[in-house]
């Protein structure tokens, strides 16, 4: 379906995912989308050919497929680059920059491109095992230099064999090294930019990251990496009449670690602060003892398990089996249990801390439906029955002038949640036919998408038990179009710049699945020109347009009636900041424009509670740190061309005890 959803994107005008067509919107009597639904529609799938030069076929017959091309700062093709998938080289760029990859069949697939004296760059995309499309990214390689520096312990002393990463500045990769005997560590290449570093070893933990910078020309050396002594959680599980437990599995660790012959546990490098440690095996469980660790503090446990496990069956309405449903069980107090059922509609959890527990059976994942139950473990268990609630089909073909639309999607409604989360499933169907089965009786609502055209919404849709729905037709009408260019403070045509839409504030998701949220990316051609296709008609949405090198333009606002929009870029600047005496070492920053209140960026976080901004139009904006309890905000006034500077310092946190604190 990969080439045949390129097709009828093509002939619709769309740029899907990233790649720019022709200027021209499409015709407004849509004969050339029905055209290429015919097409579509008649074209069978076939498995990808055999890999050629600058190609490779990944895992089985179908599946996504990924353009990747590959260009330097300048937007020169990069040949000769290569393509790595798990550590495995599977294929390099021709002549021409563009590396393909067929049948990629996992949800989340991560490309690393790299190249010779360029920063590797990971090219990370989200698939649908369940529908064949064409995902296209561009991958910009960068120059780079050496770089190296020492691990060092709160004394100043050397620390060997610790890990170091290293966030790259542009967000596009990350480095991964260990230091030596002598702590010394090395990479080597990073480009220009501000990185940060952070590490970790046996008895040490990531404190806060070291942030420098690099010209990408000269070698960087000298550059320290603190770590902070860890504090240690020991002791031992036994059970109802104190003999030693071997193999209990202990939870809540920084690393999961099962107990010895003797039954006991000791692990290292713990972070300070609370925490809840317990343990259990397949017929037993203890209950969770609360940790307080201070800095290199000390817990020592002791774990009593006691006979009670979780475990039953999940039927439907009828009385079959359940197969293949998640199960999520929350105690009151202690650690969620979680597993599936297996053919025969069983499942067991293993050992659970007798008590109350809120179980969650969720039968549907596409559409998150779910069944909630309370279930009473006790210490000599009988299996829990869970019975699913009665269902019922929706049924229908999603068309255009009567001509079956081969690719589109569907977000469900409950009738009790305003909107269900994770629910936009998308549909590969040439006959258009759309299928939803097992959906709980009650009122439903549907909103349907497809390129090229607007939302559609069916309201009120009943369902009885054992009553299916047929819809029909769903008619889809065409989506609003907007076209422009984009150019340089001189007038100068700028190509591979990024035009993004979106609903809301700030949009950045791609893929058919992104239009349920407003969200459309595209990248401007050789002329400078960018068209969006598939718009809704009303106005509200955000247009945003950068380009990695050559700056950006504010963001403009689309009118109800706009279909032509041109854009000027300009330099930009940045913001770096930290948040002192912060709870988290991943800190939420927002930048929100004082003239264009709806101008919201987020920032990226490096970890360790710094933070960076690095692209924004010139300007004073409020900087607020959405994390934390207190929501601290900052105003700071960037300017074209440097970077501003900011520390959030939050109060003090409240001191904490060095030992154990409630013990089981």
């Amino acid at each position: 379906m990969g080439a045949a959803l390129a097709v009828l994107l093509a002939a619709t005008g769309i740029a899907y995912h990233g790649r720019a067509r022709p200027p021209a919107l499409p015709d407004a009597n849509a004969n050339t989308v029905a055209r290429a639904i015919a097409q579509v529609t008649a074209t069978a799938r076939t498995a990808p050919r055999a890999a050629s030069p600058g190609e490779a076929t990944l895992g089985g017959s179908h599946g996504t497929e990924l353009v990747i091309h590959v260009v330097d700062p300048g937007g020169a093709p990069v040949s000769h680059a290569h393509a790595e998938v798990g550590g495995r080289r599977v294929a390099d760029t021709g002549a021409d920059g563009v590396v393909r990859l067929y049948a990629i069949d996992d949800d989340d697939q991560t490309v690393r491109i790299t190249a010779d004296g360029a920063v590797p760059v990971d090219v990370t995309v989200e698939t649908d095992n369940e529908l064949d499309t064409m995902i296209e990214r561009t991958a910009i390689l960068r120059p780079g230099a050496p770089a190296d520096g020492v691990i060092v312990d709160p004394s100043g002393a050397p620390v060997p064999d610790a890990e170091v990463l290293i966030q790259i500045a542009g967000g596009t990769s990350s480095a991964l090294c260990h230091s030596d005997a002598h702590g010394r560590w090395h990479v080597d290449r990073l480009p220009a930019g501000r990185h940060a570093a952070s590490a970790s070893a046996a008895q040490f933990f990531d404190d806060r990251a070291s942030v420098f910078e690099t010209d990408g020309v000269h070698a960087r050396s000298g550059i320290a990496v603190s770590v902070a002594v860890g504090g240690e959680i020991s002791g031992i599980v036994v059970d109802l009449a104190g003999a030693p437990v071997a193999g209990a599995a202990v939870r809540g660790l920084a690393t999961a670690l099962t107990t010895d012959a003797t039954g006991h546990f000791h692990s290292f490098g713990e972070r300070p602060g609370t925490s809840q440690v317990a343990a259990a095996t397949a017929t037993a469980a203890s209950p969770p003892a609360q940790v307080v660790l201070g800095r290199g503090g000390h817990a020592e446990l002791r774990l009593v398990v006691q006979p009670a496990r979780l475990a039953g069956t999940v039927v439907d309405a009828h009385g079959a089996p359940a197969a293949g449903v998640d199960i999520v069980a929350i105690p009151d107090r202690g650690l969620v249990l979680s597993g599936q059922t297996d053919a025969a509609g069983r499942f067991d959890l293993g050992g659970a801390v007798p008590g109350s527990y809120k179980i969650t059976v969720e039968r549907n994942r596409q559409i998150g439906v779910e069944l909630t139950a309370t279930a009473q473990v006790t210490a000599a268990p009988h299996p829990v029955a869970l019975v699913l609630p009665a269902h019922a089909a929706i049924t229908g073909r999603v068309v255009f002038e009567g001509r079956p639309i081969p690719v589109f999607g569907y977000e469900i409604y409950s009738p009790v949640l305003e909107r269900m989360t994770g629910a936009v499933k998308v549909i590969g169907a040439p006959d258009g036919r759309l299928t939803i089965p097992e959906l709980p009786v009650g009122t439903w609502r549907m909103e349907i998408r497809a390129p090229g055209f607007a939302a559609r919404t069916v309201e009120a849709i009943e369902l009885r038990a054992g009553h299916d729905v047929e819809l029909g037709a769903v008619e889809l009408e065409r989506g609003r179009g907007v076209s422009g260019r984009i150019v340089d403070a001189d007038g100068a045509p700028v190509a591979g710049a990024t035009v993004r839409v979106s609903e809301d504030r700030d949009g950045f998701d791609l893929g058919l699945r992104a239009l349920f949220y407003g969200h459309q990316a595209v990248t401007s051609d050789a002329d400078g020109r960018y068209q969006l296709t598939g718009l809704a008609a009303d106005d509200g949405q955000r247009i945003r347009v950068t380009h990695p090198a050559r700056g950006a333009a504010p963001d403009r606002t689309l009118a109800a009636d706009a279909t032509a929009l041109d854009f000027a870029l300009a330099a930009t600047g940045g913001i770096d900041g930290r948040v002192v005496n912060s709870r988290d070492c991943w800190v939420g920053v927002t930048a929100t424009s004082i003239a264009d209140p709806h101008a919201e960026f987020i920032g990226a976080s490096d970890g360790a509670s710094t933070f960076h901004f690095d692209q924004l139009p010139p300007g004073d904006y409020v900087l607020g740190a959405s994390s934390e309890p207190s929501r601290p905000s900052r105003r700071v006034t960037v300017v074209a061309g440097a970077r501003s500077h900011v520390t959030f310092e939050l109060p003090d946190a409240p001191p904490t005890p060095p030992e154990l604190i409630g013990k089981s």
